[in-house]
C-alpha cells in the first residue's frame, strides 16, 4: 500500500523499474432506465496492466485500451449481465453520479486463485478529468502498487532506490519516513499479515498445510488398519502362502504379491474415489470454501495422484508382505497360531492411529472454543438488528429527508451515516500529534454514530448536532490512539489540526485477527452534503420482514429503481470468521471419520484377542470367573493402549494448536479441560466395543467352545 502519487514519483526515475501499474478501489453502479446492476470489485488502474499483468484481453489492444479518461475495460461474466449476447465494445456504462464510461476492451474472468480479483477496470485518468486531485495525492496511504523490475535488477539495491525517492519527496505528514518493502507477486498471496489492508483475496498457507496434514494423517489411518487386519487374518492365507513357499517361491515373490495386491485395492479405491468427488464436488467446494472445480481436473494433479497410488501401495503390501513372507511352513500347514499374541507391533500401530484421533478431537474442541470465545466476546459495540447499505447519489444528496422518513416508523429506533463501516478497513491515514507521526484508521461518523453502537465514551463528549464548531474542527479519538501518540490528558490537545473532544473506549472495528490500531472519527454533517454513503438503522426484534420491506419502499420512493441490498451487521462481522467456522465445521468431520477407521482397527485387534483367548476364557467361566474378570483379562490392555494414546497426543495438540491460536490478537487458552473430553469420549467408545464382544463371549455355550477349540 502507498501513496497515489508514489508512481509518478517512480517513473523514469529508477533503470530497473520498467513498468508501474496502481490499483484504487471504486463502486460501480450501472444505471439504466430499466434497472441497476452493482458490479462488484471495481478499479482504477494504469494503462500498462495488460503489459505487467497476465489478465487475458479477449478484445482491444493492450498498449491502448485504458489511455483516455472514463474508458473501461469489464470481464465476460459482467458483459453477459449488462448487456447479454450483444458485443458491448463500444457501449457505455453510466455510473449513479451521472459519469459515463465508454468500453473499450472485454477480458476474461480473472482466475479464482488470483489475489486480484476485479470485474471492470476504469483508466486512472478518469480521476484526474474528474479534478479528483486528493485522490492522486500523497497524503492517504490507500492505493495498491506493483512495480516491473528488468530481468537482472538487485532487488535489494532497487528497494534503497525506491526509499531514497520517499525520503527525497517525503510522502505523507510529520517528520516519520516510513519506508517501503519489494514483496515479489508469488508470495502475496499468503502474505495476509503483510498485505491485510490490500483489500484482496488472500490465502492462508497454514490453512492448506494443516488440510493437507489431515489428508496424510488420515491415510495412515487407512494404512495402518489395513497393515493390521491383514496380519491378523494371516491365517486366512497362511495355506496358500505355505504351499507357494514349499513350490519354491521366494520371499521376494511373496512380498511383490502383497504389494501388487495392495496396489490394485488402492488404484480401484482411487478411481471411486473420483467418481464421489466429481459428484458430490459442489457440497465438497462448499465445505471448505473454496473453488476447486477446475483445479481438480488440472493433468499435473493425476501425475501426483499417480505417486500416491504407488507409494501408498507399496507401504500397505510392503509390511504385511515381509511379516506373512516369514510363517512356518509346518505350522500353517497344520494349521497351528502363527503370529504371537501379544502382537506388540500391532499394538504400536493402533497407539499410533489413536493418537492421530486424539489430536484430530483435541483440535476439533480447540476451534470450537476460540469460535465460542469470539462470539461470546465485548467487541465494544451493539451490532443487534441493526442494518446497513449504500446509498446511491439520490439518496446521497437527501439523507436528511430520507432519515426523518425512516424514523416515522415505530419500528426504527435509530438512525446514523458514515462513510466506513464496521468489520472491514477503514481509510488509514499519516496523523500528527504530541509530536509524532503515525498510521491511523480514520472515518467520519454523525453524532447519532456512538449511540447507535452503544460505543462507551470513557473521556470527553461525543459529537453535537446543536454545536457548529464540532463540525469544523473536532475529533474523537480511541484509546489505542492515546497511547500510541503518548497522550496522558488528551481533551481539548490538537489531533491533527483538530480539537480532542472525546475518547471512546477501545473496540473491535475490525477482526479479532488484528490488534485494535489507533483511530479517529470526524464528523459527519448530512446538512451540508458532506460524504457519508453508509447508512447504518437500528430495528426493533420484532417484526423485522415488515421493518425491511418499509425501509426499501421509502428509498424506492427518492430513489425510483434503487436496489438497497439491505445486509444485517451481526452477518458482516460473522463473515470475518469465515475461515475458522469453516475450519471448525471440517476438523469435526474429520474427527468423526478418523475416529470411525481407528475404531476399525481396535475391533480388529480385539477381535483378534478375543479369539485367542476363547478357550482361557471358557476355562476359567468353568471355575467360576465372573464378567468382571473376563473385562480385566481383555480389556485391561485395550484401556491402557487409549490412555497411553491420549497422553502422547496432548503435546502434539498444544504445540499445532498453540501456533494456530497465535492468528488471534484476542484469543482462548488451551485448557486441561479439553484433553479430558477427549480422552473420556475415547474411552467410552473403547469400552463400548469391549462390552459388546465380552457380552458375546459370556453367551456362548462352554462346551461347544471347548470342543471348537
Amino acid at each position: 500500500m502507498t501513496p497515489p502519487c508514489f508512481a509518478d514519483k517512480l517513473r523514469n526515475q529508477i533503470p530497473e523499474i520498467t513498468g508501474v501499474v496502481r490499483f484504487i478501489a471504486n463502486e460501480l453502479t450501472s444505471i439504466t432506465e430499466e434497472h441497476e446492476v452493482h458490479i462488484e470489485n471495481t478499479y482504477y488502474t494504469d494503462p500498462e496492466i495488460f503489459n505487467i499483468f497476465s489478465f487475458k484481453l479477449l478484445s482491444g489492444e493492450a498498449e491502448g485500451v485504458l489511455k483516455e479518461p472514463n474508458s473501461i475495460i469489464i470481464n465476460q461474466s459482467t458483459a453477459n449481465k449488462l448487456f447479454g449476447i450483444c458485443f458491448p465494445i463500444g457501449e457505455t456504462i453510466r455510473d449513479k453520479d451521472g459519469t459515463v464510461y465508454t468500453i473499450t476492451g472485454l477480458m476474461e474472468d480473472i482466475p479464482h486463485n488470483s489475489h486480484i480479483q476485479a470485474n471492470a477496470f476504469i483508466s486512472i485518468e478518469s480521476l484526474k478529468r474528474n479534478d479528483i486531485d486528493e485522490a492522486l495525492g500523497c497524503s492517504t496511504w490507500s492505493m495498491l502498487t506493483y512495480v516491473c523490475l528488468s530481468e537482472h535488477a538487485n532487488i535489494n539495491e532497487t528497494r534503497q532506490k525506491i526509499n531514497t525517492i520517499i525520503g527525497d519527496f517525503r510522502m505523507g505528514t510529520g517528520d516519520e519516513i516510513f519506508p517501503l518493502e519489494l514483496q515479489q507477486l508469488k508470495d502475496v498471496y499468503f502474505d495476509y499479515e503483510n498485505n491485510k489492508y490490500d483489500g484482496c483475496m488472500h490465502g492462508n498457507q497454514q490453512t492448506v498445510l494443516l488440510y493437507l496434514s489431515i489428508s496424510v494423517l488420515i491415510l495412515l489411518t487407512v494404512i495402518i488398519n489395513h497393515i493390521n487386519l491383514s496380519t491378523i487374518m494371516a491365517g486366512v492365507r497362511a495355506k496358500e502362502i505355505a504351499i507357494r513357499k514349499v513350490s519354491g517361491a521366494t520371499q521376494n515373490q511373496i512380498i511383490k504379491q502383497f504389494i501388487f495386491e495392495a496396489s490394485a485395492a488402492v488404484l480401484v479405491s482411487f478411481i471411486i474415489a473420483i467418481l464421489v468427488m466429481e459428484l458430490f464436488l459442489p457440497e465438497i467446494s462448499s465445505l471448505l470454501n473454496i473453488s476447486i472445480s477446475l483445479s481438480s481436473r488440472r493433468a499435473s494433479l493425476y501425475i501426483w495422484y499417480f505417486g500416491g497410488i504407488v507409494i501408498i501401495g507399496f507401504i500397505s503390501g510392503l509390511i504385511p508382505g515381509l511379516i506373512l513372507s516369514k510363517i512356518n511352513v509346518l505350522k500353517a500347514l497344520k494349521k497351528e497360531s502363527l503370529l504371537n499374541s501379544r502382537g506388540l507391533q500391532r499394538k504400536v500401530l493402533l497407539i499410533f492411529q489413536l493418537i492421530i484421533v486424539a489430536i484430530f478431537l483435541n483440535s476439533a474442541f480447540i476451534i470450537k472454543r476460540q469460535l465460542n470465545y469470539i462470539s461470546e466476546k465485548d467487541l465494544g459495540f451493539n451490532c443487534e438488528n441493526l442494518v446497513y447499505f449504500s446509498l446511491d447519489e439520490i439518496l446521497l444528496k437527501k439523507k436528511e429527508v430520507f432519515k426523518t422518513m425512516l424514523l416515522k416508523n415505530p419500528n426504527v429506533r435509530s438512525i446514523s451515516y458514515s462513510d466506513g463501516m464496521l468489520g472491514g478497513g477503514f481509510c488509514k491515514s499519516i496523523l500528527e500529534c504530541n509530536d509524532f507521526a503515525k498510521l491511523c484508521n480514520i472515518f467520519s461518523a454523525d453524532p447519532d454514530y456512538i449511540n447507535l453502537y452503544h460505543i462507551e465514551l470513557r473521556e470527553g463528549r461525543n459529537f453535537s448536532w446543536d454545536l457548529a464548531s464540532d463540525f469544523s474542527n473536532s475529533c474523537i479519538i480511541n484509546e489505542e490512539a492515546c497511547r500510541a501518540f503518548n497522550l496522558k490528558n488528551p481533551i481539548g490537545k490538537k489531533f491533527n489540526g483538530r480539537n480532542i473532544i472525546g475518547v471512546v473506549r477501545d473496540f473491535h472495528f475490525s477482526s479479532m485477527h488484528q490488534q485494535i490500531q489507533p483511530m479517529v472519527i470526524n464528523p459527519l454533517e448530512i446538512k451540508h452534503g458532506d460524504n457519508g454513503d453508509r447508512i447504518q438503522i437500528k430495528i426493533n426484534s420484532e417484526n423485522i420482514i415488515e421493518t425491511i420491506e418499509f425501509i426499501e419502499h421509502t428509498s424506492k420512493k427518492i430513489s425510483l429503481g434503487f436496489d438497497s441490498n439491505i445486509l444485517f451487521l451481526d452477518q458482516r462481522i460473522n463473515e470475518l470468521y469465515k475461515a475458522e467456522l469453516n475450519l471448525k465445521n471440517s476438523f469435526q468431520a474429520y474427527s468423526v471419520i478418523t475416529f470411525m477407521i481407528a475404531l476399525l482397527g481396535l475391533f480388529g485387534l480385539f477381535l483378534f484377542t478375543v479369539k485367542k483367548k476363547t478357550r482361557e476364557v471358557s476355562i476359567r467361566k468353568l471355575f467360576g470367573a465372573k464378567f468382571t474378570d473376563t473385562f480385566n483379562l481383555l480389556g485391561k490392555g485395550q484401556l491402557w493402549i487409549v490412555t497411553i494414546s491420549n497422553i502422547m497426543a496432548i503435546p502434539i495438540t498444544h504445540f499445532v494448536m498453540n501456533n494456530w491460536l497465535n492468528n488471534f490478537q484476542y484469543r482462548t487458552d488451551i485448557g486441561p479441560l479439553v484433553f479430558a473430553q477427549t480422552f473420556l469420549i475415547t474411552v467410552a467408545f473403547t469400552m463400548l466395543a469391549i462390552l459388546v464382544f465380552i457380552i458375546k463371549i459370556h453367551k456362548l455355550n462352554l462346551i461347544d467352545s471347548l470342543n471348537h477349540e
